[in-house]
C-alpha cells in the first residue's frame, strides 16, 4: 500500500490537539441534538410502527 493511504487526514491530526472540557462537550452534545431535532424530515408513506414480524 501507498504510505500517504495509511495517514491520517489533516483535519484528524488538527482536532486531536484540540482538548475540550466536559462542559464543552456538553454544549456541543445539546447543539447537535437541537440540530438534528430541528432537521428531522419523516420519510414519506412510512408508518410509525413496524408492519411485518421479521422486524
Amino acid at each position: 500500500m501507498n504510505k500517504k493511504n495509511l495517514s491520517k487526514p489533516s483535519s484528524l491530526r488538527k482536532s486531536s490537539k484540540t482538548e475540550l472540557t466536559p462542559e464543552q462537550i456538553m454544549n456541543l452534545k445539546t447543539e447537535l441534538y437541537r440540530l438534528a431535532q430541528s432537521n428531522i424530515i419523516p420519510l414519506p408513506n412510512e408508518p410509525d410502527f413496524a408492519t411485518c414480524d421479521d422486524t
